[in-house]
């Protein structure tokens, strides 16, 4: 242990370097390293993934690998718990929320569920800002970017090989257009003096205003123009023929309507 602390004290500027930095010492000092370094520090988190293989488990170089397929095998089974989850409790919740505000599937598509896919972001990013530095700041920006590029590129990938999608051009094309803009902005603002300034950030949100008013407009105008592609629900919501977003609140209400007992049938509109 004295040993360990000696080569700590040697070390310049440990507490600042990064955190595979535990890689220089020798094996029996690399627990009491990680607890040194403050990029290995997991105060925000619930486990202490770094802790966990060089301090509990006590792990050698050769077991790292090990760790590492442990590790992934563990984010795997997260986000499958992720996907069960958001399918059994966060869609039909959507479903039903977009019902009773009488808002159709393209409106509540580019606020409820953008909200809530970016939800977990925008908590990870004030966290991470709490204790801001220059790895935190990069991390966060890297993540927000891949993040964004990860849902474009694979998610539909996975998606059309379990299920034939074949999607609208205008809406696509619209909604890319949107995308490279905001990222072209993002890279332009933080490129120039290496920071972003709140009237920056407010240029920021006023682009995706204008992406909800785009979608919004461009969704009546269409429901003006083709109304034969629309049905209107029994809360007024107007849902395109082929949407398979709020369609299932109809099949479930008709199927409620049909069935439950204590529900007064519409004689009227039976007749």
């Amino acid at each position: 242990m004295d040993e360990c602390l000696v080569q700590v004290q040697n070390y310049t500027d440990i507490s600042n370097g990064s955190c595979s930095a535990y890689q220089d010492f020798s094996y029996d000092c690399w627990c009491e390293v990680s607890k040194t370094i403050d990029q290995c520090s997991s105060d925000g988190g619930f486990i202490d993934y770094l802790g966990g293989a060089l301090c509990t488990l006590m792990c050698r170089p050769t077991d790292l690998y090990w760790i590492y397929v442990v590790y992934i095998l563990w984010l795997l089974w997260w986000c499958l718990s992720l996907a069960f989850t958001a399918d059994t409790f966060f869609v039909p919740v959507v479903q039903w929320i977009a019902a009773i505000l009488g808002m159709n599937e393209t409106l509540a598509g580019v606020t409820i569920v953008a909200l809530g896919n970016a939800g977990p972001d925008i908590a990870g990013g004030f966290a991470a800002f709490g204790q801001i530095n220059a790895e935190t700041s990069r991390i966060v920006f890297n993540s927000l970017l891949s993040g964004g590029f990860f849902v474009i590129s694979l998610l539909p990938a996975i998606i059309c090989l379990w299920t034939p999608m074949i999607p609208a051009r205008r809406p696509f094309l619209r909604d890319n257009l949107f995308y490279v803009l905001s990222c072209s902005v993002l890279f332009v603002f933080s490129y120039t003096d290496g920071r972003i300034q709140w009237y920056e950030s407010l240029t920021l949100l006023l682009i995706y205003c204008a992406y909800v008013a785009t979608v919004v407009g461009g969704n009546w105008y269409n429901r003006k123009k083709h109304p034969e592609k629309y049905i209107r629900g029994r809360d007024g919501i107007f849902i395109r023929e082929k949407s398979y977003f709020l369609k299932d609140i109809l099949a479930e209400e008709n199927k409620g309507h049909s069935n439950n007992a204590f529900q007064p049938t519409d004689d009227i509109n039976h007749k």
